[in-house]
């Protein structure tokens, strides 16, 4: 829970060659 935001926000890795700007990552949490 972020308390200078109000709400929950998350960290990730993204591997080096997806940091591009237009590449599309996609992100699952606990398979939702």
């Amino acid at each position: 829970m972020s308390p200078s935001l109000g709400k929950g926000i998350g960290i990730g890795y993204v591997n080096t060659p997806y940091t591009e700007a237009g590449i599309d990552i996609h992100v699952d949490i606990r398979g939702k």
